[in-house]
């Protein structure tokens, strides 16, 4: 009999310890694929982004002002093309949203490295370039939890 009490004791005291150390690898792994599934999004964005400006820049610089942006694909006439619309996008994969920030790059008129905004004084917007933060964001155990990268995207034809 005390040997049974010994051993339900023992298998106690080990399932307490083990029980939060399964739910901790359990959220964990949880955690890791939705990283990993904002990580492709944020990718394509980026991607599509990048793809959009390349085709025409100087239609994209006017058609994309600084604002918030969400790829699409617009069907026109039988081809199917990339293009950015206003505003969040929600529901991608019935978890995430995605924004894609497009913004105008200020430079020292000097040197012409990247200076902060706002762009004043003897610092010049370059219109030839742009920077474009694309962020992913989505709910986990009850907070936002949020990836982003930035990429800046410079016209190198004269």
């Amino acid at each position: 009999m005390v040997e049974v009490m010994l051993s339900i004791t023992i298998m106690t005291m080990v399932a307490v310890a083990v029980f939060p150390i399964v739910g901790f690898l359990v959220s964990r792994g949880r955690n890791f694929v939705n990283e990993n599934r904002a990580g492709f999004l944020l990718q394509e964005g980026m991607e599509v982004t990048y793809n959009v400006f390349l085709g025409q820049w100087d239609e994209s610089w006017l058609r994309y002002p600084e604002g918030i942006y969400h790829p699409a694909v617009e069907v026109d006439s039988g081809q199917n093309e990339w293009i950015l619309l206003t505003g969040l996008q929600n529901g991608l994969e019935t978890r995430f949203s995605r924004q894609i920030e497009i913004f105008k790059v200020c430079r020292d008129s000097a040197s012409g490295e990247m200076v902060s905004f706002p762009c004043f004084g003897a610092n010049v917007w370059d219109k030839k370039s742009r920077l474009v933060k694309t962020t992913v964001y989505w709910q986990e155990g009850g907070k936002v939890e949020s990836v982003s990268s930035d990429l800046l995207l410079t016209e190198l034809r004269e």
